[in-house]
């Protein structure tokens, strides 16, 4: 049996303002101040295909340290709404007809890496690797930031926060999502797709 993947990104972007607590005030005649405010930008690079493995490329622009997370939706096997991503498609009868709610999903892991970047955590950049090989589950990927400490098992509790560094005269840091979906002959084959947001948020 032959399982073909696609693998869609939806990105947030995000700007943020400068802080209210800002250093700069009222000031006399001979003080210039001059604030310069957070800038965050994520784009999606490219995704590499390493065997059975997807890598997918962000590249994040900042001048900011910056903590990151991730979300995603998918479908359980009888159509229910899973707050959390995997390779799944709806199954079709023997003319190619959509059956209602009935899906067949992949074995999913994912990994995280993150690149061009001065790291909170020395010497960790990584989340769930073995070398390129994606071993964490899809339902820590997604579990979210818990305001000034991370959530155990999650990607920013092993990464921690990073601050990107210079890329061709810009601060950009790329952040490679590793994703992989295993088939059995029980699934049906076809097209699996999942969406998974990446989400940045500033620490200062």
């Amino acid at each position: 049996m032959i399982i073909r993947h696609l693998f869609s990104i939806a990105l947030l972007i995000t700007f943020l303002l400068p802080s209210a607590n800002s250093a700069c005030g009222d000031v006399g005649d001979t003080v210039v101040c001059v604030e310069v405010p957070q800038s965050i930008l994520i784009s999606s690079d490219a995704t590499y295909t390493h065997k059975e493995t997807l890598e997918t490329v962000f590249k994040v622009e900042s001048n900011a340290w910056l903590d990151l997370s991730f979300s995603g939706t998918s479908k359980s096997d009888t159509g229910q709404e899973l707050d959390y991503p995997r390779f799944h498609k709806i199954v079709v009868d023997a003319d190619g007809a959509n059956i209602s709610n009935r899906y067949d999903h992949l074995e999913t892991t994912a990994g995280v890496r993150v690149t061009n970047a001065t790291m909170e955590v020395v010497e960790i950049n990584s989340w769930q690797l073995n070398s390129n090989d994606p071993i964490g589950t899809p339902e820590h990927l997604v579990l979210p930031l818990n305001q000034t400490l991370a959530t155990p098992d999650s990607p920013d509790a092993s990464i921690g926060g990073f601050l990107p560094l210079d890329d061709e005269g810009t601060n950009r840091a790329k952040v490679r999502l590793f994703t992989k979906g295993k088939g059995t002959v029980a699934e049906q084959s076809g097209i699996y797709r999942m969406t998974i947001t990446l989400i940045v948020t500033a620490q200062e």
